[in-house]
Order: structure tokens, then C-alpha cells, then sequence
């Protein structure tokens, strides 16, 4: 039995962020908040951020 691939916090974040932009959260066109305030509101650090 094969296993499945692992979703890592990156892909988790990555999604999250998707969603939001695409929910409204983060308008089109306008700038994400800093890097520093992103991650605290996510609750990771800046470097999995820049990773996601």
C-alpha cells in the first residue's frame, strides 16, 4: 500500500492565503499586509510564510 503524500504547513498556508485573497480578505490589486504581520495572523513564522 502506497502512502499518501504528507501536506506540510507551506501547502496548509499556501491554501489559506489563497482562500482569502479570493474570498475577499486580501483585495485584488491592493498590497498584502507586512510580512511580520501576515505571519503573526497566521500564526507562523515570517520564513514559512515566504515559503507558502
Amino acid at each position: 500500500m502506497e502512502a499518501l503524500p504528507r501536506e506540510t504547513i507551506v501547502d496548509v498556508l499556501e491554501g489559506r492565503l489563497r482562500e482569502d485573497i479570493l474570498n475577499g480578505r486580501h483585495p485584488a490589486g491592493s498590497y498584502l499586509p507586512p510580512e511580520r504581520t501576515l505571519a503573526d495572523g497566521y500564526g507562523v513564522t515570517r520564513t514559512t510564510l515566504k515559503h507558502a
